[in-house]
């Protein structure tokens, strides 16, 4: 079995690709944007999240939403991966969720991404 690895860089609506065997072992990762920050404070860290076959199954076509990065002091944007709808999934029957980093100013840290 040959591994392949692909990256979706914009957050649209995905084909999955020809050679794609869903009997065959995969995952989904997904790594949602760190926060902004000025000053001293640390920004939050971004979440990472893994979904794999035995949670979900695969059609031709997917929704994939890539995280965006914060401004200064924003919140870094969600990366998620549905299934089903054009939203966020709710639960690992749908997709994969990882959120954003939270921004923070001046001396104050601030909250990492959920996943």
């Amino acid at each position: 079995m040959t591994q392949k690895t692909v990256f979706w860089t914009t957050g649209t609506t995905q084909t999955i690709p020809s050679d794609f065997s869903p009997t065959q072992p995969w995952t989904i990762n997904a790594i949602g944007a760190g926060g902004g920050a000025t000053g001293r404070g640390g920004a939050g860290g971004a979440a990472y999240a893994a979904i794999t076959q035995a949670d979900l199954t695969l059609a031709a076509n997917q929704t994939v939403y890539t995280s965006i990065p914060a401004a200064t002091t924003g919140t870094g944007g969600d990366c998620w991966f549905n299934a089903t709808t054009n939203a966020a999934p709710g639960s690992t029957s749908a997709g994969v969720l990882a959120k954003g980093g939270t921004g923070s100013t001046f001396t104050t840290g601030a909250d990492g991404g959920a996943a």
